[in-house]
């Protein structure tokens, strides 16, 4: 019988993000384990129960899926804990994984507490700045930290977080990147094209790269922006675009499916995102992937992987002026598009693969079996 290992997510497939992307990458190489994963059933059309491959979906919330709106901070812990309770009953498990120390770790540390002989693993993925939440999240969110056995973060910034909450155990594991899909085009963008993949909030800088972008139009007639992703500023930025009349320089696209995100970063010579904060910042490490050079700030995660004028350009998230200096140097500079792009490729291949992301989670899982 292959060991089993409980993973509970806030979210899962059809619900793609940063942890739902993970746990189907790990399953998927770690073809040795079965994971069953509880989550949030958060409409009547999702399955309450699925599988794919050697991932078991449990889907928890039933009747409380029509109040989707208020059901994660309100019903999703209870329930999901409920429904990992009786899965408990039903197979042996080697360990609790929890992903972020949120709604679904809190289930986590409700089945921990009647179940303390099961090893409790917390992931952290958080990309928003945790020292602004409120002081019942940021409790909330300690006391799990501490009780998990160990804590896996995605970032040294997030490392060193959880060493600040006391966690007990802490190893740096990043999130990959699928090499498979995201590579190089055969040949290499010549139009001066920026990209951003980004939700459209406040933390991930999005107006102040429309500020750059007007610098860099009036050096660089031709150049566009092309913006992928969607989110509350939306139609702040639409106004933006209306206002200023560059409708077919400023191309907005929204949310596309994650399948055709390669190829529209391919057609870019630079992508940029002037982030606030950043758990990680897996987009970056995709288009690096996809061989086109990267522009953001050292914060949060980034900065395991930007190193200035090597693998990336360093930008201040908060001077347009500065952001767009740096994309100016990139579309300009042949030579140097060409020694980041390298670089880049380079380090995502030796640290940020889907195997090795495995691999190193295999082994955490092998000391509990």
């Amino acid at each position: 019988m292959r060991p089993r290992i409980l993973i509970l997510s806030t979210a899962f497939t059809p619900l793609i993000g940063g942890s739902e992307l993970a746990i189907q990458h790990i399953a998927g190489v770690l073809v040795g384990f079965d994971f069953d994963v509880v989550t949030g059933r958060y409409n009547k059309e999702a399955r309450a129960q699925e599988n794919i491959g050697n991932i078991h979906i449990f889907r928890a919330g039933g009747r409380f899926s029509n109040f989707s709106f208020i059901l994660p901070k309100i019903f999703l812990p209870v329930m999901m804990a409920i429904t990992a309770i009786r899965l408990i009953w039903k197979y042996k498990y080697v360990a609790i994984h929890a992903y972020q120390a949120s709604q679904a770790a809190g289930g986590g540390l409700l089945v921990s507490w009647m179940f303390p002989k099961i090893p409790f693993i917390i992931t952290l993925q958080e990309g928003k700045n945790l020292s602004t939440q409120s002081p019942l999240l940021r409790w909330f969110r300690t006391r799990i930290i501490r009780r998990a056995c160990l804590v896996t973060a995605i970032s040294n910034y997030l490392v060193s977080y959880a060493l600040s909450q006391k966690a007990r155990s802490v190893m740096m594991i990043p999130n990959g990147v699928d090499v498979g899909l995201f590579s190089p085009a055969p040949i290499l963008s010549s139009d001066p094209i920026i990209i951003t993949v980004s939700r459209l909030v406040p933390k991930n800088g999005i107006l102040s790269l429309l500020n750059a972008f007007m610098i860099v139009r009036d050096q660089i007639p031709n150049a566009q922006l092309v913006i992928v992703g969607d989110g509350p500023l939306r139609k702040e930025v639409e106004q933006f675009i209306s206002v200023k009349g560059l409708k077919d320089q400023i191309l907005l696209k929204g949310t596309i499916v994650y399948e055709q995100l390669p190829e529209m970063i391919r057609k870019a010579m630079v992508f940029a995102r002037p982030s606030k904060s950043e758990g990680l910042g897996t987009a970056f490490l995709e288009a690096m992937a996809c061989g086109v050079p990267i522009v953001g700030p050292l914060i949060g995660g980034i900065s395991d992987f930007l190193k200035n004028e090597k693998t990336g350009l360093v930008c201040d998230s908060e001077d347009p002026k500065d952001i767009a200096k740096q994309l100016i140097r990139i579309i300009s500079g042949k030579d140097l598009r060409e020694r980041l792009r390298e670089n880049g490729q380079k380090l995502v291949a030796e640290r940020y693969t889907w195997d090795i992301v495995a691999s190193s989670m295999q082994r955490i899982y092998e000391q509990f079996t």
